[in-house]
């Protein structure tokens, strides 16, 4: 699934046939859909708030709340959970980037883009990089 959609991205973003680019375009709506879900039920799973949810989607709480709040609700977090998060960033997210570095070099692009960066998640060979808020050491 991810080598397919890494030709769409590419596809994408070449300018050349309008036809197929949209159509990439497309797929690569779909597939950045199914992610969404896919992480927000993670994160919900991991003891995220809405709000957290929100801040990472760049949306409002509202907003993230009303898109996925019909999804199967995960168990709660476990008793004395502490659900403070700080940033933890692995290798695997400084590849994604690098990853992201030479798509753009490639494509012949003065500077990394966020759809580079999506190559680069692709890339990785699985749905995103681990990457994410963890509960802070106390």
């Amino acid at each position: 699934m991810a080598e397919r959609a890494v030709r769409a991205a590419r596809q994408a973003s070449s300018v050349g046939d309008p036809s197929q680019g949209l159509a990439a375009v497309s797929e690569l709506r779909r597939e950045v859909e199914r992610l969404e879900v896919e992480q927000v039920r993670a994160a919900l799973a991991a003891g995220w708030s809405w709000r957290l949810i929100a801040e990472a989607l760049g949306v409002s709480k509202q907003a993230a709340h009303r898109k996925h709040a019909a999804q199967p609700a995960p168990p709660p977090p476990a008793p004395g959970h502490d659900q403070r998060q700080r940033l933890v960033v692995t290798g695997q997210a400084r590849q994604t980037v690098e990853f992201a570095r030479q798509e753009a070099r490639t494509l012949r692009h003065p500077a990394v883009e966020p759809y580079h960066l999506l190559l680069g998640l692709l890339r990785q060979g699985e749905a995103v990089p681990r990457c994410w808020s963890a509960p802070a050491s106390t």
